[in-house]
């Protein structure tokens, strides 16, 4: 279950927690998804850069692993 909290940062940072404990499961599709919404409410320029990196480096796990990518749809609050 992905929960949001107030504030850009807060976002961010509770985004990008979800992401890395998906990545820590291998569930590639979920974390990419998480980082990448993660890079859309990034309020640095580095934020913003890890985590698309990040983002990349699990669609190309997941691709790899043959695994689809999963369609979440999520709103950020």
């Amino acid at each position: 279950m992905v929960m949001f909290i107030r504030g850009e940062k807060a976002v961010f940072s509770q985004l990008a927690k979800q992401a890395s404990e998906r990545e820590r499961a291998e569930v590639w599709g979920e974390a990419q998804n998480l980082w990448f919404l993660a890079s859309l409410k990034a309020a640095s320029s580095e934020n913003r850069a890890w985590a698309t990196c990040r983002s990349e480096f699990c669609r190309r796990r997941s691709e790899r692993q043959g695994m689809p990518i999963s369609e979440l749809h999520l709103e950020i609050g």
